[in-house]
C-alpha cells in the first residue's frame, strides 16, 4: 500500500513541474495572434492631395479603413488608418511609395513598428511578447490573461 502512494505522489509530482519547454509556442502564438490596430500619418496636403490620400487607401487597400482625423497646424493631415497588422502594412507601404512592404527599408519597417498600436493600446512589440506568453502558460495551468502579464 505505500508504494502505491508514493507511486500515485510522484506522478502528480511530474506533471505539475514547471520545467515544460514552451519555446515552440512563443513563436506559434505570436503568429496566430491578428488584433486590429491602426497607424497615423502625416500627409502633405497641397491641393487636396492628403484628402486623395485617404480615399485612395479606402479604395486600393481591401481591409483597411482611413479617415482624415485633423489638419495640422502646418496644414498637412493626419491620416488614421485602421485594419490588421498585415493590412497596415500594406498600407504603409503604399504610404510610403512602394507596392508591398517586403520592399520597405529597414528604417521604414521599424517607423512603421513605431507607429502601429493595437486597439487595446499595446504597441507590436508588446503585443507580441505578452500575448504569446500568456498562452503559452496555459497548459501549465497559468491562466494569465494579457493584462496580467503588463504590469
Amino acid at each position: 500500500m505505500q508504494d502505491e502512494s508514493d507511486a500515485f505522489y510522484s506522478e502528480d509530482e511530474e506533471k505539475d513541474s514547471l520545467e515544460e519547454d514552451v519555446s515552440d509556442c512563443l513563436q506559434q502564438e505570436a503568429a496566430e495572434v491578428e488584433q486590429q490596430g491602426s497607424i497615423e500619418v502625416e500627409v502633405y496636403n497641397e491641393d487636396g492631395f492628403g484628402e486623395h490620400f485617404a480615399q485612395e487607401v479606402n479604395k486600393n487597400i481591401q481591409g483597411v479603413k482611413a479617415v482624415v482625423k485633423k489638419t495640422l497646424p502646418n496644414g498637412d493631415l493626419l491620416v488614421k488608418m485602421s485594419g490588421t497588422k498585415d493590412d497596415l502594412e500594406n498600407a504603409f507601404a503604399f504610404y510610403v511609395g512602394k507596392e508591398d512592404y517586403s520592399m520597405l527599408s529597414r528604417e521604414d519597417k521599424e517607423d512603421f513598428a513605431s507607429r502601429l498600436v493595437f486597439d487595446d493600446g499595446d504597441t507590436l512589440a508588446e503585443a507580441d511578447y505578452r500575448e504569446a506568453v500568456a498562452h503559452c502558460l496555459d497548459p501549465i495551468g497559468v491562466h494569465a490573461s494579457t493584462a496580467n502579464l503588463a504590469d
